[in-house]
């Protein structure tokens, strides 16, 4: 019972110091905000859309095969590729340098020539693949007339589809964004900041002068060990979780399908950061500790984060 009184007694004291909610709760949840706000882009940038594509052409080619590529274009314009054709006074290869067009195709007695830019490198290639299809298919076609022309209908049908673009993402549906990354950060280093607070479970009793009445009072040093510990720890958890769910309803932050696993880990850690600077504070009686301890876990928290960041 007295453990539990003593563990009691520090929650209390713990929230109702103002400066403890603002650093515990508040200070976390502000830096979410701001950082997964601001570094949104930072975490779309290797995302590549794809709208429509714009592609020159100049025709002098054979009737024949005029026809088909225009029945091409027809069919590839419905999956937003888009062939126009140039006029003579238009130099194709310059307008694909200029970027207005992504390639610049030319028909002629021979087939066709492809020229892309770099600037457009993966539409390039989308029309490059579907013109080496049609050109192949054209091709087969061709020498099938020359054998049996009843058979041109077949291989021309054959395997002709609407859907010219089919997209098959190789990622997860759900991909970490700022606010996911930041609220995982905060939260984890706002639980190492548990240890400021063991730190002054000892000597906050010698400056307030209560430390030989706790002694002398019909208590082990044990339970006093033990309800200190114990109360800084649901202090501090409570303070975690309520940031977790902070981040989880308002800001949408992603903790994936096992957050009381989650939540354990992260109690873990404080137990870790509170026991270990608590000892620490018994043998190196020091003031100064508190603020030594700051900049270490910064260091740990920069660390952190560069080794995310990679």
């Amino acid at each position: 019972m007295n453990i539990f009184n003593i563990a009691i007694m520090h929650i209390k004291r713990d929230f109702r110091d103002v400066r403890t909610l603002v650093f515990m709760l508040a200070f976390p949840i502000v830096l979410m905000l701001v950082l997964g706000t601001a570094l949104t882009n930072a975490f779309n940038s290797d995302s590549h859309s794809i709208k429509d594509i714009q592609v020159l052409y100049k025709d002098e080619a054979s009737s024949t095969f005029s026809q088909s590529f225009a029945a091409f274009t027809k069919e590839v314009d419905k999956s937003g590729i888009h062939f126009k054709k140039a006029s003579g006074s238009i130099d194709g290869k310059e307008e694909v340098k200029k970027n207005k067009y992504a390639a610049y195709v030319e028909l002629n007695k021979d087939g066709a020539k492809f020229y892309g830019s770099d600037k457009s490198s993966i539409e390039g290639s989308i029309v490059e693949g579907m013109l080496t299809t049609f050109v192949d298919k054209y091709n087969v076609a061709v020498e099938v007339a020359k054998v049996d022309p009843t058979k041109v209908s077949t291989v021309i049908s054959n395997g002709n589809h609407n859907d010219y673009i089919k997209e098959t993402s190789l990622q997860a549906a759900k991909k970490p964004g700022s606010m996911d990354y930041y609220a995982v950060v905060m939260t984890t280093m706002i639980a190492l900041y548990a240890a400021m607070g063991a730190s002054s479970l000892i000597r906050g009793e010698r400056i307030r002068k209560t430390g030989d009445r706790l002694i002398a009072a019909p208590i082990s040093k044990a339970e006093i060990f033990i309800g200190k510990v114990l109360g800084s720890l649901v202090a501090n958890a409570l303070c975690i979780l309520l940031v977790m769910l902070f981040s989880k309803f308002v800001f949408q932050a992603n903790w994936g399908d096992h957050l009381g696993i989650i939540f354990l880990i992260l109690l873990t850690q404080v137990f870790l950061a509170i026991s270990f600077y608590f000892w620490r504070c018994i043998f190196r009686n020091r003031r100064k500790f508190r603020y030594e301890f700051i900049a270490i876990n910064l260091g740990k928290y920069s660390c952190y984060e560069n080794y995310l960041c990679k």
